[in-house]
């Protein structure tokens, strides 16, 4: 199914992965729940399941609040203010480990949590389990990255490794392709790691500066600047050890044949993945 024209919306419940401290997000996967042909429908929807998700649960358990994983940073304290305001608890307490407060690791929000409380928690903490997902201006939902030419999986979707289970088949574990809400949400996602790999297992970056990119000055300039990525005079090939994510962005538009591009994923795919999928650690 192509949607080309007409406004749909889908709620995606996003998928979390758990590193022994907190859970994070993982993007990519994610179950679609029902479309919606209406927009005042499908928050109503979002709405309601957001009070579901976070009713008893301890928001110092996610990422975005999480003191192992940002401290007492701004959305904490925040949360802190609108917890006491409405629920009468102190959210950061004193810990016993240095002079500073920190997120109380036994407090859990409400069962009784309003949709409007579960709605301002999920803005305020950056915590949220859904997303509302519909039609951009170009006529696409979701997006996925593909890789290019001069790697080892050529044209291939950038894709994860994941597992499922259902009564009738047990445990199933597979690679699926990883699908995203937007382009924005796929630049925010990529795995620099996977793609770097991938380029050095195929052909990879070959040729001087001038054939590798229409800035061969900039170009030049990037390399130089960059301690894990350098430039072989010999080989004319520019070899790639480590990079951060928004450094291979970067590289990527400074070049005339891309190491990956961002593409509307189809629809036709996204059935074929189905939902149940969660990243396998």
């Amino acid at each position: 199914m192509e949607i080309l024209n007409n406004k749909k919306y889908f709620i995606r419940e996003r998928s979390f992965g758990y590193n022994d401290e907190y859970s994070f997000t993982v993007g990519g996967i994610g179950n679609l729940k029902d479309q919606f042909d209406d927009r005042a429908a499908a928050m109503k929807e979002l709405r309601k399941l957001t009070r579901q998700a976070l009713a008893g649960t301890n928001p110092e358990d996610f990422e975005t609040i999480s003191y192992c994983n940002v401290g007492n940073n701004e959305p904490s304290k925040r949360l802190h203010e609108y917890i006491f305001d409405n629920f009468g608890v102190p959210f950061l307490v004193p810990n016993d480990y240095n002079d500073q407060l920190s997120p109380n690791r036994d407090y859990s929000l409400p069962q009784d949590l309003t949709e409007d409380q579960a709605m301002e928690i999920r803005e305020i903490s950056g915590i949220k389990h859904f997303d509302l997902v519909e039609v951009d201006e170009k006529g696409h939902l979701f997006y996925g990255v593909k890789l290019g030419s001069m790697t080892k999986e050529s044209g291939e979707w950038i894709s994860l490794g994941v597992g499922k289970y259902s009564n009738e088949t047990g445990y199933v574990s597979g690679v699926v392709s990883a699908y995203f809400n937007s382009e924005e949400d796929a630049l925010n996602s990529l795995n620099s790691h996977g793609i770097v790999r991938s380029l050095n297992e195929g052909t990879g970056l070959k040729g001087s500066y001038e054939e590798l990119s229409p800035m061969p000055q900039v170009l030049k300039s990037f390399v130089e600047n960059q301690r894990s990525v350098q430039y072989d005079e010999d080989l004319k090939e520019i070899d790639i050890s480590y990079i951060k994510t928004k450094d291979l962005v970067t590289l990527n538009g400074l070049l005339k044949e891309k190491i990956f591009t961002i593409e509307p994923f189809p629809m036709s795919l996204v059935a074929q993945i189905g939902n149940g999928w969660f990243l396998e650690m």
